[in-house]
């Protein structure tokens, strides 16, 4: 996996876990001495806190993976995994238990805290799928920064430097031509006034 893919990835897993918080995971009905069977709708960045935190976090080590170093992109790819697994905690919390999430839900916006005939949706499945995929491609980001630091050095290690000719052929040499002349003989030149090239 290059670079490029790992961050483009992992900025589309975010974006996707971030999105999936937006609708109704958890809906239900509770009973007010004003109002007989009001709707209870719980979406899930409220459902699942951590869900939201997780993908902020995510995006944010995302862009690190982007221009960071080779110990700097390895940890950030450690932290989109960690991301990952915490998003995956909060939606199966809501999964197990989602009737205290309704219930909150009820008891901050009608004053009740009793509710019944709670259903959740199929979005804390999707965000599971999706956790899922930020971890993978976290802790695959962070074992391919290995491999994009081998690249580089390779490519380091065969550009030639200022002011140094290629060597090409044993008869090039140390890579002067034919006629150059040493370095000696040039320095000698310098200080006679004389132009060596």
């Amino acid at each position: 996996m290059t670079r490029r893919r790992a961050v483009l990835a992992a900025l589309a897993s975010a974006a996707a876990l971030g999105a999936v918080g937006a609708p109704a995971w958890v809906t239900a009905t509770a009973w007010t001495p004003l109002e007989e069977g009001a709707d209870v709708v719980v979406g899930g960045l409220s459902a699942a806190p951590g869900l939201g935190a997780a993908a902020l976090l995510a995006l944010a080590a995302a862009l690190v993976l982007a221009v960071g170093g080779r110990v700097a992109a390895t940890l950030a790819g450690a932290v989109v995994a960690a991301a990952g697994v915490l998003a995956g905690v909060a939606a199966a919390g809501v999964l197990a238990a989602p009737e205290p999430r309704a219930a909150a839900s009820a008891l901050a916006r009608l004053g009740v805290g009793d509710v019944a005939d709670v259903r959740v949706g199929p979005w804390p499945w999707v965000a599971l799928v999706a956790a899922a995929a930020v971890a993978a491609t976290g802790a695959w980001a962070a074992a391919a920064t290995r491999r994009w630091t081998r690249a580089g050095t390779r490519l380091e290690r065969g550009r030639a430097g200022p002011g140094t000719a290629p060597s090409s052929s044993p008869d090039a040499g140390d890579g002067r031509g034919a006629g150059a002349p040493s370095d000696v003989e040039a320095w000698d030149a310098l200080s006679r006034g004389e132009d060596p090239t």
